[in-house]
């Protein structure tokens, strides 16, 4: 479901701040019966990170949504988006991740890295702020895990090997 498309299309983000004055807008324009549940949303951005769209990706409980990489990327694959964010409220008002929510994050970096779209911030709404993961360079920090290193590391050396073995063949 796209979210208030042509309020915000085109609007640039340049920081968590501007993506939690938007976010909490559209929260806000909910139904009051929708506002204890957890949303997920995607930020879809072109390079210059102006909104392409905001897609609602998952409506939960009041205390968890359900959010899986297909859902996340598939608009942004659709629309070729450069970049995207994702975000996320916690009715109960706690701004701190959960393991979870680190966990997934640390996940769709990975994804979005192997797909060229990368995940430039994760961020919490609650009633009275935001915690952003780029803000506390988190992002950075779940994207230098050396777990994934060894695996790209160890992909690039196997693709090299074909490689050479296919060029081998054809000469």
């Amino acid at each position: 479901m796209i979210e208030s498309r042509e309020k915000y299309q085109n609007k640039t983000i340049s920081c968590s701040k501007h993506a939690f004055h938007i976010m909490s807008s559209i929260l806000n324009d909910k139904e009051p019966i929708d506002k204890d549940r957890e949303h997920a949303w995607v930020i879809n951005l072109n390079n210059a990170n102006k909104i392409l769209n905001i897609e609602l990706i998952s409506l939960g409980t009041t205390t968890e949504t359900i959010v899986t990489p297909r859902e996340v990327f598939c608009m942004a694959v659709r629309i070729r988006a450069s970049k995207i964010m994702i975000v996320h409220n916690h009715p109960s008002n706690t701004y701190i991740p959960s393991y979870a929510d680190i966990s997934l994050t640390e996940e769709l970096i990975q994804i979005g890295k192997l797909i060229s779209i990368p995940i430039i911030d994760h961020i919490i709404l609650v009633e009275t702020g935001y915690f952003s993961f780029a803000d506390y360079s988190l992002i950075d920090i779940l994207e230098e895990n050396p777990l994934y290193r060894s695996i790209t590391s160890k992909r690039n050396k196997e693709k090299e090997k074909i490689h050479k073995k296919i060029l081998k063949m054809l000469l």
